[in-house]
């Protein structure tokens, strides 16, 4: 599985995607590959719902400035994390200035920084 998923993100690297589809893939932590070198500073989309996850890097916001979306289940304007084991949300997630939707939906949250 681990090297489909970055066989997935290179794909995604290489053709400049904007979306990017990570559900459903059994993941229990953010793939770094999508956090390596800056080959996805254009990826506006991405959807990672079903996982499960339990964090979020801190320097997501530096790596994926373009995310627009971050959702996880209905939404088109947000990243998609519905339905993982998140706990904590960083504070650097306010540094996504363009992000318009985040859904964190069916998580475990306990600590959702200001």
């Amino acid at each position: 599985m681990a090297s489909e998923i970055c066989k997935t993100i290179s794909v995604a690297r290489l053709e400049k995607h904007k979306n990017l589809f990570l559900n459903y893939r059994n993941l229990h932590h953010f793939p770094l590959e999508l956090l390596k070198d800056e080959g996805l500073q254009h990826l506006e989309r991405l959807y990672m719902k079903r996982n499960s996850l339990t964090t979020l890097p801190e320097n997501l916001a530096q790596k994926l400035p373009n995310l627009v979306e971050l959702l996880g289940l209905f939404s088109s304007l947000g990243w998609y994390l519905h339905s993982n084991n998140i706990v904590v949300v960083p504070e650097a997630i306010g540094s996504l200035v363009k992000l318009q939707c985040l859904d964190l939906s069916d998580n475990a949250l306990e600590i959702v920084c200001p």
